[in-house]
């Protein structure tokens, strides 16, 4: 497939966006200062969101605008007043990651295009399925995609499809992601994501520290950039290139959408001559790289990250050939030249990096600065972060042009008749008459001259191109009156074209009623284990529920499983993967096809492409926390399929009372799963592929000396990274009855069965009034250090 694909490029201020339409972009996509996944980006008001939407459409180019964040219940009404104003605007597309607000606004503005977010996390055929039967129109897959992956969904459906082609990567598959929220209190489903990625880790073997030569930011990839890509990128049926940045400069938006614009635009002019030129190549780097680039997925998952430094590391310039202390003085030997404004960082052996700025042009091979730092050595390796000379470049030639369409206009200006300008541009057409012309008494006025004035356009974005003059000679006409034939003529296209976009806004009467929650004297408990020992506490307690890690059970074992759980009449579900691409599904698929004909009562869903395999099952469907359920919408839309919906771990005990919570489950114990990620930090930081299969436990440790056990799936490259302490909430129980939650999840990981008896004895000592425990006794009858209570206590912003 070879069609052309549009260029999509970020826009987190106006002039951003304008630099990025200048530089050649299809579409930009923004957000509000509300409602965005870039909480941080300058972002636009209401007001800048509608002058956006028209600027954009006046120069052909489509508007995308962000509300894909989860909401809770209080902002809806203030979402949809949001939307409804972009809507009535015009916007071409909004983007979506929350699952029951995109049905509401399919439902309350039903010709919309909604996109899905990233966030949703699409990575096969059947989520794409999925979200197309609910009306999205595109989808924008998870980053973690290959080639051939992509292609089968390209070649299978016709739904649009959007790919990110350049820019950052996050570590962990979007939407997730926990690790900023429940570290940082910043929820990367709130936008606010802290970029816990990019911070500096240690890896353990078990209780050993293993030394590491690779560096330090063991989870922070390197940017994408697949310039030399795009030929296999549009052979897969890609409708939309996506270039990552509204936190990015304009300089950086302009640089980076005017050099795919050039290489898609060569690509489709001459397939077989396709190269790519150093000079650009070296172009993107000084814009913004962390220590290279990595072609991400698309061919495989190898040399991905940038360990060494995790943000710009700018291009290597020279080296420290002396250090002065008695003068303070540093000598740098130069392999280009250097321009004032330029900023340098100089790589000292300690891992610190030393910042200085250029005061003068210099095409020397040494320059000689007084920038001295006891850090700086002789040797070490000096990189240019910001190259000021292409920076003004890129304002001169591409930012601060005044880009214009070409409109085809006549002019007709005869004795006796009113002057009349005529403007065609595409489909639309405008037509405006003026005084009538009078022969010249005096001083007439030139054909030149009337050209001349009509071509005065000002800072509208249209540039006349005259396709038929017929102006008589010797006539007088006011130079006014030209202006303002002009003028109106110019308002008449302009009103044309932003028409066919502008909507009459919708009545919103959304009144929706909340049932109060019944109180639950006795909730249901629920179990998630991952072997057949930790099944054993059913022998001795009421389990209602048991979610079965089938990824991590063998068959026999699940039938084993099945059968103590119907001895103890306690149902049983089949907790599918969480990540379930291609390579997944193929050894999967087969397990699940000899499950379903096993006695089990249901499954836990984590993701969308399941719930499409699954539509038709006749067992129980649980919906799990992955699913990021944070508001009544969404709870609605599960409802309809689902038996029990568990709700997101981000969520205070304030947000959840608003919450129709009947036939809902919160987890009660249990390590989070902070990062899902297709990158193996173990294999990445040592460089030794010998590791990958052994039995041995594995941890990273943050600056404050909390380890997080990573969960590695070495037949399946994947790595869950569990937070470091287990989420408790047996010592607020009180407030989860009063919450009418009917459903209490404990999740199992690495506890053995001993343990799993002690947490679960603990929960129904603490059900059945036999004590009261707090904080203290909890830590001495589990034998923790610490616990957390997740979001219940500290909420999101």
């Amino acid at each position: 497939m070879n069609k052309k694909p549009e260029l999509l490029s970020p826009a987190g201020s106006f002039e951003s966006m304008v630099a990025a339409i200048n530089a050649g972009c299809d579409a930009v996509y923004v957000g509000g200062k509300q409602f965005s996944a870039r909480a941080y980006a300058s972002n636009f008001d209401t007001e800048e969101l509608i002058e956006a939407i028209n600027y954009c459409h006046l120069r052909g180019v489509k508007i995308y605008i962000t509300v894909n964040t989860l909401f809770k219940d209080k902002e809806i009404d203030k979402l949809l007043e949001y939307i409804n104003i972009i809507y009535g605007a015009g916007v071409d597309a909004i983007i979506v990651q929350d699952y029951g607000i995109s049905k509401l606004i399919k439902e309350t503005f039903n010709d919309l295009e909604i996109h899905a977010s990233t966030q949703m996390t699409i990575h096969n055929l059947n989520g794409v399925k999925y979200l197309t039967e609910l009306g999205f129109k595109r989808v924008v897959l998870s980053r973690e995609l290959s080639l051939d992956e992509i292609e089968y969904i390209t070649n299978n459906i016709d739904t649009e499809i959007e790919c990110f082609v350049h820019g950052a990567l996050c570590y962990s598959y979007s939407g997730q992601c926990l690790m900023s929220s429940i570290l940082g209190g910043r929820s990367g489903n709130r936008g606010r994501c802290a970029g816990t990625c990019r911070l500096p880790y240690s890896l353990y073997e078990e209780k050993n520290r293993l030394n590491l030569s690779n560096g330090k930011y063991l989870l922070s990839p390197k940017d994408i950039c697949t310039i030399r890509l795009l030929p296999d990128l549009m052979k897969a049926g890609i409708t939309s290139f996506k270039i990552e940045g509204r936190m990015k400069s304009p300089e950086y938006v302009a640089s980076v959408t005017s050099i795919y614009r050039k290489y898609i635009d060569r690509y489709l002019c001459n397939k077989e001559k396709y190269k790519v030129d150093k000079e650009d190549e070296k172009k993107l780097l000084e814009i913004y790289n962390r220590g290279g680039f990595s072609e991400g997925y698309y061919k495989s998952r190898l040399n991905m990250m940038s360990m060494i430094k995790p943000n710009n590391q700018g291009v290597y310039i020279g080296e420290i050939i002396n250090v002065n202390k008695k003068n303070k003085t540093i000598k740098i030997k130069l392999n280009n030249m250097v321009n004032k404004g330029d900023k340098l960082e100089i790589w000292t052996s300690n891992e610190q990096f030393h910042c200085v700025s250029i005061k003068n042009d210099s095409n020397e091979k040494v320059i000689t600065l007084r920038d001295y730092n006891s850090n700086i050595m002789v040797g070490n390796s000096v990189y240019r972060i910001k190259n000021k000379k292409a920076y003004n470049e890129i304002n001169d030639n591409t930012i601060k042009i005044n880009k214009k369409l070409k409109v085809k206009a006549t002019i007709k200006a005869r004795i006796n008749t009113p002057i009349s300008l005529e403007l065609t541009y595409n489909d639309y057409y405008v037509k405006e008459t003026g005084c009538v012309i009078e022969r010249a008494k005096n001083q007439s006025v030139s054909i030149d001259r009337i050209i001349k004035q009509l071509k005065k356009t000002g800072e509208y974005p249209f540039e006349f191109d005259f396709t038929y003059i017929d102006i008589d000679d010797d006539i007088f006409i006011p130079i006014s009156e030209i202006n303002k034939i002009r003028r109106n003529a110019i308002e008449k296209l302009t009103n044309s074209i932003l028409m066919k976009y502008s909507k009459k806004l919708i009545e919103i009467n959304r009144h929706k009623i909340i049932e109060p929650n019944k109180l639950t004297n006795e909730a249901n408990v629920n179990i998630l284990i991952r072997n057949l020992d930790q099944l054993e506490v059913i022998k001795y307690f009421n389990v209602k529920n048991v979610y079965v890690e089938s990824e991590l059970v063998e068959l026999e074992d699940i039938k084993k499983m099945i059968d103590l759980c119907k001895k103890h009449y306690t149902s049983i579900f089949i907790a599918l993967p969480r990540i379930f691409d291609y390579d997944i599904q193929k050894k999967y698929l087969p397990k699940l096809d000899k499950i379903k004909k096993l006695d089990i009562d249901g499954y836990l869903i984590r993701t969308y492409g399941e719930m499409y395999l699954l539509q038709d099952t006749e067992r129980k469907i649980v919906i799990d926390y992955n699913m990021n359920i944070i508001n009544n919408e969404t709870i609605d839309a599960w409802r309809e399929k689902a038996s029990i919906i568990t709700l997101s771990p981000e969520l205070h005990y304030k947000d959840i009372s608003g919450l129709e919570t009947n036939d809902t489950e919160i987890m009660i114990y249990g390590y989070l799963p902070l990062m899902v990620s297709k990158q193996c930090v173990v294999n990445n930081s040592s460089n030794n592929k010998n590791l990958c299969y052994n039995n041995k436990k594995y941890y990273l440790k943050d600056r404050y000396g909390k380890k997080f056990f990573i969960d590695r799936r070495c037949t399946d490259c994947i790595n869950v990274i569990y937070n470091s302490s287990p989420l408790i909430l047996l010592d607020q129980l009180n407030k989860v009855n009063n919450l009418g939650i009917s459903n209490l999840r404990l999740e199992f990981t690495n506890e053995n069965k001993d343990y799993v008896y002690k947490i679960i004895k603990l929960l129904y000592s603490i059900l059945y009034n036999v004590n009261e425990y707090d904080t203290k006794d909890i830590i001495g009858i589990l034998d923790i250090d610490e616990f957390n209570r997740g979001h219940f206590l500290r909420g999101i912003e």
